[in-house]
């Protein structure tokens, strides 16, 4: 009987286990869906800078002819320098600051375009407030600084005409 009743109690833990399991697994895909849904580049690392999870457009980024799949073991192949040296600033922050951003130029691994972005780097701590992801966001800043650019000629351009109505007046 303790030998049938030991058996039951390794049946349950590993029902319970199967169970835990597969709740992590839909809790991991309702978080690959969620990040996959947002067009800016996302990447997680862990604190040795491994990524743990990035969605699709971080993967155009920063993976040399990248194919969606498993990340275990992937290492950024492009533009590493630039989202390493981004990252640990979030890592080195003085005053206990848990966020970071900043502006860095990355490179389009296809085209080979220089990009402007802006970065958001924030370090995700466990319960007991060690660190066990950081999350960077990254949003392209080419179309913003093109408007700036063509407001500023407008504005310039506004100027001279104007210079020239009253000279004529």
């Amino acid at each position: 009987t303790d030998l049938a009743r030991a058996k039951e109690e390794i049946e349950e833990s590993y029902r319970t286990l199967r169970m835990a399991q597969a709740e992590v697994r839909d809790e991991r895909h309702r978080l690959e869906l969620i990040i996959d849904s947002v067009a800016d580049p996302i990447i997680v690392t862990d604190p040795e800078g491994d990524i743990v999870l990035m969605n699709e457009p971080a993967e155009r980024m920063f993976t040399v002819g990248y194919a969606s799949g498993d990340l275990a073991h992937r290492r950024v192949q492009a533009n590493g320098a630039h989202l390493t040296s981004f990252v640990s600033n979030v890592l080195t922050g003085t005053g206990g600051e848990r966020r970071y951003r900043g502006e860095l130029q990355l490179v389009d691994p296809v085209t080979g375009r220089s990009s402007p972005v802006e970065g958001v780097a924030g370090q995700i701590l466990s319960e007991q407030g060690e660190l066990i992801w950081v999350v960077t966001i990254l949003h392209d800043l080419t179309e913003q600084l093109e408007r700036a650019r063509l407001y500023e000629q407008l504005k310039q351009a506004s100027a001279e005409l104007e210079r020239k109505v009253q000279e004529a007046t």
